[in-house]
């Protein structure tokens, strides 16, 4: 049995400004063309599902997901289930939100 396992990348700003978008983008390695990537912010102990977006034929992935009115620091991450990539989670993303 061989399992594939490949990676998922998050880049997200530092900052953000309240009641605008944040603009959150990434990659899959190897590149994988029609993968589901789950967009997730932390809640609590859990976690949040956010939107979902479609890898494009290069593996990239984009979205530009709503701030809060009030400043906090958000936590994202984004995940996929695929049959190339195997089931992956990225790396935590923290945003100031001010």
């Amino acid at each position: 049995t061989v399992s594939i396992v490949g990676q998922l990348t998050l880049v997200a700003p530092l900052r953000a400004a309240r009641a605008k978008t944040v603009h959150l983008a990434g990659t899959t390695v190897p590149a994988v063309a029609g993968a589901i990537i789950i967009i997730e912010r932390a809640r609590g102990t859990g976690w949040r599902r956010l939107t979902t977006v479609t890898t494009a034929a290069d593996g990239s992935w984009s979205a530009d997901v709503a701030t809060p009115r009030a400043a906090t620091i958000r936590r994202y991450r984004v995940r996929t289930i695929n049959p190339q990539l195997g089931r992956i989670t990225s790396r935590i993303r923290r945003v100031v939100i001010s």
